[in-house]
């Protein structure tokens, strides 16, 4: 399978996926430190054996484009049932952001 048509799960997964992706490009990490903005090596570093350093906030947006992929949350229903048939439910009141469906755009 395609590492751009992957089901992932973990973090480990995803960073799996980047690499097999980069591969599948045939670019050097260099390229991709340069095509995502990030500084020399810091690929490296978030895709090596070690992963020196994890993917956040500032670098998994300019990663993912560098790579040309997206992701895409999808529910797991059956996960979901799990959930839901154990989580209390909150308190609306104590909710501090609009849910989503309220927010139009």
């Amino acid at each position: 399978m395609a590492a751009a048509a992957r089901l992932i799960a973990s973090y480990d997964e995803l960073v799996a996926a980047i690499r097999d992706r980069i591969d599948e490009l045939n670019i050097s990490r260099n390229e991709i430190d340069r095509q995502a903005g990030l500084s020399s090596g810091h690929s490296g570093k978030l895709l090596g054996a070690k992963q020196a350093k994890r993917f956040g906030s500032v670098s998994l947006g300019p990663m993912l484009g560098a790579v040309g992929c997206k992701l895409l949350l999808v529910e797991d229903p059956d996960q979901t049932a799990k959930i839901r048939a154990r989580a209390e439910p909150r308190h609306v009141e104590q909710v501090r952001y609009k849910p989503a469906k309220e927010i139009s755009l």
